[in-house]
């Protein structure tokens, strides 16, 4: 799988501002994809502010 698709897939947009999103393990295992692939993806939905981190927590914005 693509990084634009994982991340495209990943995308939040069934969740609310302030949700938590899935952890690396639970997409991994989801997806079936790389550490890479999602450190990429959750890259590119933070430069669309789409999602923010704290402290290895990925949150929705809202």
């Amino acid at each position: 799988m693509s990084s634009v698709r994982a991340s495209s897939s990943i995308r939040p947009s069934a969740q609310v501002g302030g949700d938590k999103l899935p952890s690396t393990a639970q997409l991994k295992a989801e997806h079936k994809i790389s550490d890479s692939v999602i450190r990429y993806a959750m890259h590119a939905l933070r430069t669309e502010g789409l999602v923010e981190s704290a402290h290895g927590v990925v949150r929705v914005r809202g």
